[in-house]
């Protein structure tokens, strides 16, 4: 019972301010997204009336309804052609009944990715949507983690998340986590919110850790090395860095380790893990050779993988791809791989845009901070992704908006500052006879 009131006292909350427009509307749609409320019920009652599916539609409806638009640009037409070129795929799949499913999952992704890039569209956006999103996501990971560093810290955990996946997905969604949480208490002057955070920090880190993902470890790394090479103070950020290693490393058992270790063997060697995932993304190349242009659709490799398993079932029946990227190529061709590639590298640089504007300017230390954070979370998912099936998770899709969303508010900076040096100067507009 106090489950259900506490839950619904949560969505009633979140319906009440999504009636001030459709951003706050995007915010409690994130809310669920990440947190789940329905599901800490004991009973299905508030699984049946599918929150996230009506607060979605809400989501689209008041954005047209509300004086909000949706202006088309770049970054929104590679997302929309890309979900496109996916559904052309998923028609045309042998296997289409089952690829439809998929795709009409992802085509919700994708809108709500296009709306992040409308709505989130001022810097104290981009933070309170960074800040549900932390908060969100970090409850029961926050909470998981520190549970196991002071319990248990030499055993794995290997729950999962309903919003990230298997351990290997909470591994990676937990360390783009992280880096928002740096993002956050950079830009914020409270002592205590500060030690919040940072506690935080250390409850997400050691979840990823914990859940035995060798993708999870490398992605950890890559993480390490961005903060690293692209910061102002590289000795202190090491130390940091090196910090956090020193801390939560050595808490973990021989057996995490002896596990790790499957990565540098040679292939005969390997466990059934690390070797089936070469075996399936050998696969994934020969369905986009067989299909360059389209593929077998949306998450078709599952599908696809039987008539394509040359190991006479050593690895299972109808299995995942294991890659992100090996995914893609599978699903949608050598052109959905070329798309999803430009969609991601467009995501970073337009964060980096952003990063670069706000680069050691005063007053803009907050935008600086969050660009780098999205650019890391997407190097992050990138590594993390390459061992796992991530290409359609929301959380990787999330990010990419955010990352053009930073660059949008950036370059609406830039426009408007240079706009009021023209007024201050005396420039008057100059207007062409229609």
């Amino acid at each position: 019972m106090l489950r259900m009131l506490f839950a619904s006292g949560l969505l009633i909350a979140g319906a009440v301010q999504s009636l001030r427009g459709p951003f706050y509307a995007l915010l409690f749609y994130l809310f669920i997204a990440y947190f789940r409320p329905d599901t800490w019920v004991w009973t299905s009652d508030l699984q049946a009336l599918s929150p996230s599916f009506i607060v979605g539609l809400y989501v689209v409806a008041s954005t047209f309804l509300y004086r909000e638009r949706i202006r088309i640009s770049g970054p929104i037409l590679l997302i929309a052609l890309f979900c496109l070129h996916g559904l052309i795929s998923s028609l045309l799949s042998p296997y289409s009944a089952w690829c439809m499913i998929w795709w009409q999952g992802f085509a919700k992704v994708a809108l709500i990715t296009i709306l992040i890039v409308s709505l989130v569209n001022t810097e104290e956006r981009l933070r309170q949507t960074l800040i549900v999103i932390a908060f969100s996501l970090g409850f029961e990971g926050v909470k998981q983690g520190w549970a196991y560093l002071i319990l248990r810290p030499e055993g794995p955990n290997l729950n999962s998340l309903e919003i990230l996946g298997d351990n290997n997905g909470v591994a990676v969604g937990m360390l783009m986590l992280a880096a928002i949480l740096l993002a956050l208490l950079q830009t914020t002057s409270r002592n205590w919110q500060r030690a919040m955070y940072l506690v935080m920090v250390v409850g997400v880190v050691f979840r990823s850790l914990t859940t035995y993902s060798r993708g999870g470890l490398f992605a950890f790394a890559a993480m390490g090395i961005m903060y690293w090479a692209r910061s102002r103070h590289r000795v202190r950020t090491a130390i940091v860095v090196g910090g956090l290693a020193l801390l939560l490393l050595p808490l973990l058992p021989q057996e995490y380790w002896a596990r790790m270790e499957t990565v540098t063997t040679e292939r005969e060697n390997m466990d059934i893990s690390a070797g089936g995932r070469i075996h399936f993304w050998e696969a994934a190349v020969s369905m986009a050779n067989d299909h360059p242009l389209l593929g077998v659709g949306t998450m078709g490799f599952q599908g696809a993988y039987d008539a394509y398993d040359t190991s006479a079932g050593a690895y299972g029946h109808s299995r995942a791809v294991h890659s992100s990227w090996f995914g893609v190529l599978a699903d949608q061709g050598y052109v959905g791989l070329a798309m999803l590639l430009i969609i991601v590298g467009s995501a970073f640089r337009a964060a980096g845009r952003a990063r670069a504007f706000a680069r050691g300017v005063p007053g803009r230390e907050a935008l600086f901070a969050y660009a780098a954070a999205l650019q890391t979370a997407l190097v992050t998912a990138a590594v993390g992704g390459s061992f796992l099936s991530y290409h359609y998770v929301e959380i990787l899709w999330h990010f990419i908006g955010l990352g053009f969303a930073v660059g949008v508010i950036a370059k609406r900076q830039a426009e408007s500052e240079t706009g009021s040096e023209a007024i201050l100067l005396g420039a008057q507009p100059v207007y062409q006879a229609s």
